[in-house]
């Protein structure tokens, strides 16, 4: 069968100021950067993304993750990434509902302001037992875990590493640098937590010598950014840390 378009692709939307990021599918005979952000928007739900995006598109950058000749290929991508990044709950996505191979599912849709007030004091001052969260750990262990003997296609490696690939300019990395120095105590993931002696075993080892990513490295500073480098930066930059607050 003649597929009715020609181009079927997976497009990367994401803002430049937030980093937050939308993916989708679109199918047409356009070329894809001729398409979206010029006469397609995405097809989010999130109709203050969407709108923005519309108002002010050069405040995002437009990625194409893969473009096909078959619209089903390009589901099947589609399918794998969003359930690959758990997208319609990960905070990084605008997506609020996860593309499955024959329709959305919208288990990450936002509740309204009203139904989320109603869930909130259902649940204020409550925590997870140690066995409920033993139970929930158990049951995404193993077998249990929806990747568990799953080996995902090279297309979608190349698409997941190219999702991720795009550096980061100077501003976003300080923008990121100082949310997370001003986290502290239980605002950080790893409070109340300690690796087992098996993880410290092996991230000893991953990180020794040439290993360790800043192997041979030390630090700079720009008077606004800490960066490890090998040799000395330019002009503009010191030797030793920044501390940012």
């Amino acid at each position: 069968m003649k597929e009715k378009y020609k181009n079927n692709f997976i497009y990367k939307v994401t803002n430049k100021d937030t980093l937050k990021s939308y993916i989708g599918k679109h199918s047409g005979n356009l070329e894809p950067l001729d398409d979206i952000g010029v006469v397609y928007f995405t097809s989010s739900y999130d109709t203050e993304f969407r709108n923005d995006f519309i108002n002010n598109t050069g405040n995002y950058t437009i990625d194409i993750l893969g473009n096909y000749d078959s619209s089903k290929k390009a589901l099947e991508l589609e399918v794998k990434l969003h359930e690959e990044l758990d997208i319609a709950k990960n905070p990084l996505y605008y997506n609020k509902a996860k593309q499955t191979s024959a329709s959305f599912d919208i288990t990450g849709m936002n509740h309204s302001e009203e139904t989320r007030a109603l869930i909130g004091s259902y649940h204020q001052g409550k925590t997870l037992s140690t066995q409920h969260r033993k139970i929930l750990s158990e049951a995404n262990f193993g077998a249990g875990n929806p990747m568990w003997g799953k080996e995902r296609p090279q297309y979608v490696k190349d698409a997941i590493g190219k999702a991720h690939s795009k550096p980061m300019t100077e501003e976003q990395k300080l923008k990121i640098s100082k949310t997370m120095s001003s986290k502290k105590g239980v605002e950080t993931s790893m409070y109340g937590k300690t690796h087992s002696k098996l993880t410290k075993t092996i991230m000893s080892k991953n990180n020794k010598g040439n290993n360790n990513p800043n192997y041979g490295k030390h630090w700079y500073n720009n008077g606004k950014i800490n960066k490890p480098s090998k040799d000395h930066p330019g002009n503009g930059w010191v030797l030793g840390m920044l501390r940012i607050v």
